[in-house]
């Protein structure tokens, strides 16, 4: 069972990643609040000895979209081989997904904005 303090951790954090979402471009921030939604939801229930490397995982992405935002430097990083190595069939098959997504059509993600 989850803690009122951790719960509240992890909902600042959500919306701090929506926060900085809301600065990228519109499909990818259809994609990135997708996937973050998919993601806290997916772990909500997580054994908690895995809890402190997603936060620790979501974290390092907040801020690192949140100082390549503020700088103007390109999104992202190339991804350190031996994570990659480390990875478990399930989370290699999750990474593939979400590269297709985002090789996609743009005209698929376009929504209109309000």
């Amino acid at each position: 069972m989850t803690t009122l303090p951790h719960k509240r951790k992890v909902l600042s954090l959500y919306k701090n990643i929506l926060k900085v979402h809301e600065k990228l471009p519109l499909e990818l921030r259809t994609i990135g609040d997708m996937y973050a939604k998919v993601e806290f939801r997916r772990h909500k229930d997580a054994d908690e000895k895995f809890v402190p490397e997603f936060m620790n995982e979501w974290q390092k992405y907040y801020l690192n979209t949140y100082s390549s935002l503020e700088k103007g430097t390109p999104i992202g990083q190339a991804m350190d081989p031996e994570i990659l190595n480390s990875m478990n069939e399930t989370q290699i098959e999750q990474l593939y997904d979400l590269m297709k997504e985002t090789q996609k059509n743009k005209r698929q993600w376009q929504t209109e904005e309000k």
